[in-house]
C-alpha cells in the first residue's frame, strides 16, 4: 500500500504528551493512499490534529464514526468538512490489525521522570492487589440512555448464565494510541497499566476504543476500570473523560447503548449490564478528555460466553 503524505520536521510538544504522530498533513493534498484495487482514494487533512482520513464504507452504520478511516484503517469521527455519510459504494483501505506488542514503556508525560515509572505490560502478572476481578461490580450509572436487553439469568435468554471472561477473545484497537501506552495494555490483565489516546480527534470528537471478534459471542457485562491504580502515580488523576457512550454492534447492527457519565476524577470504575446480547463489536466512545492531550484508562473486561 502507498502512502502520500507531509512529513513534518517538528516535534510536537503538548502537556501531559511528548510527541505527535509521525506523518502529518496540512491541506487535502496530502492525503491520499491506494485502494484495494489500485485507485487512489482521496482523503480529508484534519487540521486541528494534521491527521489524514479516508472515506470508508467499512464503517457505515456506527452513527458518529459514519464512514471514515484513519490511515491505519481505524474507524474515526467525520471531518467537520464531511456532509453526510459515504456511499456504501466508496472504496474500503486495507486495514491494519493491532499487535500485542507492548515492549515500549515511554512515559506520557514530560514533567515525569521515566525512572520512577515501575509499570510491567508483560501480562497480568503483577500484585493480585492490582489485578481487576471480572466477576464483581456494579454499573455506578444506573440505566441512563441504556437499551434494555433481556435478563441474561432468564431461561428465555439465550446467553443466559454465561458469565466467562471473554476479554482475550478479542482484538482491540483505538483511533489513537499515545506512543508507548498502547491498547493492549487495556487487556492485560493489570491495573497498574493503561492505554492512553492523543487526546480528541479532530473538531473535538471522541477517542473511539474497539475490542471485536471474529465471531459473534454472548456479552453480558463490560467493566472498565480507570487509571487510579497505575504504577505510575502521576497518571492516576487527570487522564480521564467526562463520559462514555458504550455501544455493543452485532455485525453492523446495534444491540446496546448506554451513556456512562463520569464525573469524578479518577472516573472510577464503571459497569455495563447488556442484559445478554449476541455481538461482534464493542465500541468506548470517550469524550470530554481531562487532559487535551491525551487521556485513557487502565483495563477492559467482556464478560459473555458462546453465542447460540
Amino acid at each position: 500500500m502507498s502512502r502520500v503524505w507531509m512529513l513534518s520536521g517538528l516535534a510536537l510538544s503538548l502537556a501531559g504528551c511528548i510527541e505527535a504522530p509521525a506523518y502529518q498533513c496540512s491541506s487535502d493534498a496530502n492525503c491520499q493512499q491506494e485502494g484495494g484495487a489500485g485507485e487512489i482514494v482521496q482523503g480529508t487533512c484534519v487540521v486541528a490534529t494534521a491527521t489524514c482520513v479516508y472515506p470508508s464504507a467499512a464503517c457505515t452504520g456506527i452513527n458518529s464514526i459514519e464512514g471514515w478511516v484513519d490511515g491505519s484503517g481505524n474507524c474515526v469521527a467525520a471531518p467537520e468538512s464531511a456532509t453526510g455519510p459515504v456511499s456504501t459504494t466508496a472504496p474500503s483501505l486495507t486495514t491494519s490489525s493491532t499487535t500485542n506488542d507492548t515492549s515500549d514503556t515511554t512515559n506520557p508525560d514530560p514533567t515525569v521522570d521515566p525512572s520512577t515509572t515501575t509499570s510491567t505490560t508483560t501480562g497480568p502478572t503483577t500484585d493480585p492487589e492490582t489485578t481487576i476481578d471480572p466477576s464483581e461490580g456494579e454499573s455506578t450509572t444506573g440505566d441512563d440512555e441504556s437499551t434494555t436487553g433481556v435478563d441474561p439469568t432468564s431461561g428465555d435468554n439465550p446467553c443466559a448464565g454465561l458469565l466467562d471472561n471473554i476479554t482475550t477473545d478479542g482484538n482491540v484497537s483505538a483511533t489513537s494510541e499515545f506512543n508507548g501506552f498502547p491498547a493492549p495494555l487495556s487487556v492485560d490483565g493489570s491495573l497498574s497499566t493503561s492505554w492512553f489516546s492523543t487526546g480528541p480527534e479532530g473538531g473535538g470528537a471522541p477517542s473511539v476504543y474497539t475490542w471485536s471478534l471474529p465471531v459473534a459471542r454472548c456479552v453480558n457485562r463490560i467493566i472498565v476500570a480507570d487509571n487510579a491504580a497505575h504504577s505510575n502515580a502521576e497518571f492516576r488523576e487527570g487522564f480521564g473523560f467526562n463520559s462514555a457512550t458504550v455501544r455493543v454492534i452485532d455485525g453492523d447492527i446495534p444491540v446496546y447503548e448506554e451513556l456512562i457519565p463520569l464525573p469524578n476524577d479518577p472516573d472510577g470504575e464503571f459497569v455495563v449490564n447488556t442484559g445478554g446480547v449476541v455481538a461482534t463489536r464493542v465500541l468506548l466512545e470517550l469524550s470530554g478528555h481531562e487532559n487535551p492531550s491525551c487521556g485513557g484508562f487502565s483495563e477492559l473486561t467482556v464478560i459473555g460466553g458462546d453465542a447460540p
